[in-house]
């Protein structure tokens, strides 16, 4: 263990750098063949892979149900304003016009307010 801890001390004294090693040759019994540093942001890497995975996950499951939802919602409004174009073509084909507001009723009114006006202004003039 102390052995260990001078090995570190050792390391953290001098600059960082990698070891180069030939194919073959032995790994030094001395230092690291990578600085602690490294070692380090490596092993917090491999630490936060799993978390940043779950979190992934998580999320993913969230944009599902979202979507899920917003489909839902989608179709929904979808139906509602099919419903609401069937009912108001049938409340149009169900319709005719009133008695008030037929075409012929307000062609006969026309016709009997134009000659009684044509009358009037005769007889105004004195032509009867």
């Amino acid at each position: 263990m102390i052995a260990a801890l001078g090995a570190l001390v050792i390391v953290a004294a001098s600059p960082p750098a990698a070891v180069d090693l030939e194919r073959g040759e032995p790994a030094p019994y001395a230092g690291t063949l990578i600085p602690v540093e490294v070692a380090l942001e490596c092993a917090s890497c491999k630490v936060s892979l799993p978390v940043i995975g779950a979190k992934l996950d998580r999320l993913q499951a969230r944009y599902d149900v979202e979507t899920k939802r917003l489909e839902t919602e989608r179709d929904a409004e979808r139906a509602g304003r099919l419903r609401l174009a069937d009912a108001l073509e049938e409340l149009a084909a169900e319709s005719e016009p009133s008695v008030v507001e037929h075409p012929a009723l307000w062609g006969g009114i026309g016709v009997v307010v134009g000659i009684g006006l044509t009358l009037l202004v005769v007889y105004a003039v004195g032509g009867i």
